[in-house]
Formats: C-alpha cells, structure tokens, sequence
C-alpha cells in the first residue's frame, strides 16, 4: 500500500532548509516505524500558484501498518513541526 502525503506551503516557506529538515526527519522512518518498505520525497519542478511543492510516498508492507505510521513520534512531529506552514495538503492511499 502506498500513502501520498501532497503539500502546498505557504508562499516562500518552503525553502532549502526546510526540505533538508524533512528529508532528515522521514530518513528515520524505517527505523523507527514497523512496516515501512521504502519512503520517497518528491519535490514540484514547475512552480505555478495551483502545483503542489512536495509529495512524501511512503510504501506500507500492508494497510495495517499504515496505523503504525499514524501513531508514531516521526507523524507526531512532522505535524507539529510543519503543518502550521501547509497551505494545503492532500492524502492519497492506493495499491498497485
């Protein structure tokens, strides 16, 4: 199973820096969460006022893990760290 996380910052939020925080708090997340397979950060190469800025594809082993992921201190954080700078986020669950 796979779960998108597509995020729109405020404007000029999302920065060099900021990706590099993010980039270093999901690069923890195989270890510190049971049932990941892979995570992906995928950064908007187009800038355009309706372009999302970055999509986080993590791959789940199964649906079940996904709930692993919900009560982690990583999901936890990410949350209080950046979600008061999302201008607009989208979640997105599917299998292949």
């Amino acid at each position: 199973m796979k779960h998108l996380i597509i995020v729109k910052f405020n404007e000029g939020y999302y920065t060099k820096e900021v990706k590099e925080q993010i980039n270093d708090l999901f690069i923890r997340i195989k270890e510190e969460v049971e049932g990941i397979n892979k995570v992906s950060l995928l950064d908007n190469i187009v800038s355009r006022p309706n372009n999302a800025d970055l999509i986080i594809c993590i791959d789940f082993v199964n649906k079940d893990a996904l709930n692993n992921f919900f009560k982690s201190d990583l999901h936890i954080e990410f949350k209080e760290r950046f979600s008061d700078n999302f201008q607009n986020k989208l979640i997105f669950d599917y299998e292949e």
